[in-house]
């Protein structure tokens, strides 16, 4: 792999970058987008790559999800926001971040201004189609807020349920492969696929998996390594809940 334009190492792995879409209410009851314009061919080129989203190169052996949010951190100055996975299928991940309407932008030297702006204008501006891509895929994708709780006996009918859904069903009694059946085979109501629902329900159990080992560690280190850990917070098998 090529260097970055500043001379850093880019990830042989995919995915070896990201973009971060950036969305903000635009106080009319709809949303706005951040594109940046690369300043290195000056201020009135508008042709390909001259406005981006957040985005930038991954490096070596660094995981996906911190290197955009390093992006987003150093092209935007956006440091808080929470990044939901759209797309990471291709070789370069497409993350979604929502920020309040008052977020402050802040420019590294390698973009000279900003826009808010509508999803259509920002299509037209951000070129080749694999940048327009991204935002086009974000603007389809509505956030999902996940919770998760331990599965029991009488989720059982929700599991054959599952398994007999249209969607699901055609790969059973066969091997799975999970390559080809993709993300939306985890999800059981097939009104639920293709809304971008698959990334962001990976993306909330490993948080949430990650959250309880934590606080699993806190329990041994509280109580000695001895000490049999809660079974809500080993279980192995969770729940998604969509909460409205």
């Amino acid at each position: 792999m090529e260097p970055t334009w500043d001379g850093l190492p880019v990830a042989a792995d995919q995915p070896h970058g990201a973009a971060v879409v950036v969305r903000r209410p635009d106080g009319r009851g709809g949303q706005e987008y951040l594109i940046l314009h690369r300043a290195h061919r000056g201020p009135e080129y508008d042709g390909d790559w001259a406005w981006t989203p957040p985005s930038g190169a991954r490096l070596p052996g660094e995981p996906v999800l911190a290197g955009a949010q390093r992006e987003l951190a150093e092209e935007a100055g956006i440091s808080q926001a929470e990044l939901v996975p759209v797309d990471l299928s291709w070789h370069w991940a497409v993350f979604l971040a929502e920020v309040a309407a008052d977020v402050e932008v802040r420019l590294d030297a390698e973009h000279d201004r900003f826009r808010w702006t509508s999803a259509a204008a920002a299509l037209r501006h951000c070129q080749p189609a694999s940048v327009a891509n991204g935002i086009a895929a974000c603007d389809a994708v509505r956030r999902h807020r996940i919770a998760f709780r331990p599965l029991g006996r009488g989720d059982l009918p929700a599991l054959v349920q599952w398994q007999q859904a249209p969607h699901v069903a055609r790969w059973f009694p066969e091997q799975l492969e999970l390559g080809t059946a993709g993300i939306d085979y985890a999800i059981g109501d097939a009104r639920l696929t293709g809304i971008g629902l698959g990334p962001q329900l990976i993306c909330a159990a490993l948080r949430s998996r990650s959250r309880s080992h934590l606080r699993l560690r806190a329990q041994r280190l509280s109580f000695g390594s001895t000490s049999r850990p809660n079974a809500s917070i080993h279980s192995s098998w969770l729940r998604p809940t969509l909460c409205r």
